[in-house]
């Protein structure tokens, strides 16, 4: 038995300790089923959605970089792949963490 209080990544240890592996997809699900995300999960989680968004971009940004894609323009694809990390390295810098 798997304590439910332990963050994702202890019970994950704890599963593959038990198994004598690393577990797959279909062992993970009914932990996953159980899992209440810590507060500290929850932060993490929302900073990666936060960061994710900024690759992103604007709706304009991200069709833009869509219709480049599909044109073959690898110039503007760079460009906008280059705009993208700058806004992702800003929130990097926001929050800290370069």
């Amino acid at each position: 038995m798997i304590d439910n209080e332990l963050p994702w990544q202890q019970k994950v240890a704890a599963l593959a300790v038990q198994l004598g592996r690393a577990p797959v997809l279909a062992e993970l699900l009914p932990l996953a089923a159980k899992h209440r995300m810590s507060p500290d999960e929850l932060r993490a989680q929302r900073d990666s959605f936060i960061r994710a968004e900024c690759g992103f971009g604007s709706d304009a940004q991200e069709a833009a970089h869509a219709v480049a894609l599909l044109s073959g323009d690898k110039a503007e694809v760079a460009r906008l792949e280059e705009a993208s990390q700058a806004r992702m390295a800003a929130f990097d810098k926001i929050r800290g963490e370069t």
